[in-house]
């Protein structure tokens, strides 16, 4: 099967995007590639607050193991699985976010309610 994918997805707000993230990086500890998605509307501080955050840590590696995205519309894991060789293995949504379930279970993506 190969390397595990988990698309991560949280509501939109500081008290669930913390969480998912936590929660992606003991994913990323255990093996997985974690695709960790946000509104375009908060990608840009998410991206700024992890370069920042990783940078101090790791200097030039960018946002580290866990890749940060953000999601105009519903067609993300089609995109991602045609252009990554990395394809979505399951999807961890926020129990907010029910649209990403009905996704992933119409494509059959085993997935996670957090």
């Amino acid at each position: 099967m190969g390397v595990p994918h988990a698309l991560v997805i949280p509501y939109p707000a500081q008290g669930h995007v913390i969480p998912m993230m936590q929660l992606s990086r003991r994913m990323v500890e255990h093996g997985f590639i974690v695709t960790f998605v946000n509104t375009d509307f908060n990608h840009k501080r998410v991206l700024e607050a992890a370069l920042k955050a990783h940078s101090q840590s790791h200097p030039n590696k960018g946002t580290g193991p866990i890749r940060l995205v953000s999601i105009p519309d519903e067609t993300l894991i089609k995109e991602i699985n045609g252009l990554e060789g990395d394809s979505v293995t399951c999807v961890v949504a926020d129990v907010s976010t029910g649209w990403a379930l009905d996704v992933a279970k119409k494509l059959g993506i085993p997935r996670a309610a957090f």
